[in-house]
């Protein structure tokens, strides 16, 4: 029975076809238990939970304009992690140096009531024409950091890439408003931008 001002909240659970592989590599099995859920009321989720491995792992996207500075908030994230709290980064880029599909960086970050704790880390392309890249990236977060640029004329930029954002949210049935999301303005320092 529900108290009063409680509602009942429908869950859906989940599961991607690369998270079901995990779990059953994980497990050994292909009766484990892992979780992800989607509750329906308000487009929230909860991390994905691999129950015979005790693994809970949740999935960051920085997402922003191009040249905005997400491969540089992780690669600082990388350098500045414990070389056994983290796995290898990845990162798919151009000869440019631009994020040709995404970054990506596992992190161990402890346990939490007998469960390990496991980050990934991803980015997504900056470049509108990666759109479609952009979309799939996202599928399954649990959480964003939207990385605006600094820069007074990337203004239009920063604005377009979140109103994308907040529409790739909504095609996977998440609400910008009810998902966990940090924004970060990155400020480089260097005679072309100040």
């Amino acid at each position: 029975m529900l108290a009063e001002g409680e509602e009942k909240v429908n869950a859906a659970c989940i599961v991607t076809e690369s998270e079901r592989a995990q779990c059953q590599v994980g497990a050994g099995s292909k009766s484990a238990l892992c979780y992800k859920y989607v509750l329906w009321i308000d487009g929230i989720t909860v991390p994905f939970i691999n129950f015979p491995a005790r693994e809970i792992n949740c999935k960051l996207v920085y997402y922003g304009p191009g040249l905005g500075g997400k491969t540089a908030n992780l690669q600082w994230i990388y350098d500045h992690t414990v070389q056994n709290n983290k796995g290898k980064m990845i990162s798919l880029a151009t000869e440019t140096d631009r994020t040709l599909f995404f970054d990506f960086l596992p992190l161990d970050l402890g346990t939490v009531r007998g469960f390990k704790t496991r980050f990934h880390l991803y980015t997504v392309p900056g470049q509108v024409f990666y759109e479609a890249s952009r979309k799939l990236i996202l599928k399954g977060a649990d959480g964003v950091v939207f990385v605006a640029d600094s820069q007074a004329e990337r203004m239009d930029a920063n604005l377009e890439t979140l109103d994308n954002l907040q529409e790739h949210l909504k095609e996977h049935n998440l609400a910008f408003a009810s998902i966990p999301y940090v924004s970060a303005i990155c400020r480089i320092s260097s005679p072309s931008r100040s």
